[in-house]
């Protein structure tokens, strides 16, 4: 996951990502029903506490809650599916 240190917005989620955690490429690409931007601290509000700044910096170890996601973001039941899906038949890496 690459995300924006200043004002934690997810710029990037890889593969690994989407299939450990479920979290879905179309939360960064705008794709969701929501227009809210995906912060980080949607997930783990502990990376950008400004008291954990020295241990992020030496490997901050955080819990990723991904459990409130679809709720919050509003993301279609079949969404996930359609990305693995159209991945596996054109062949090509989760971006």
């Amino acid at each position: 996951m690459i995300y924006n240190g200043e004002n934690g917005i997810v710029q990037g989620i890889s593969y690994s990502c989407y299939s450990s955690f479920g979290i879905q490429a179309s939360l960064v690409y705008g794709n969701t029903s929501n227009t809210n931007e995906f912060t980080v601290d949607a997930i783990a509000p502990e990376i950008m506490n400004p008291d954990n700044a020295e241990e992020l910096k030496s490997g901050l170890i955080v819990t990723f809650d991904t459990s409130h996601i679809q709720q919050n973001y509003l993301l279609g039941q079949g969404e996930s599916d359609q990305e693995s899906e159209g991945n596996e038949e054109k062949g090509t890496e989760y971006q």
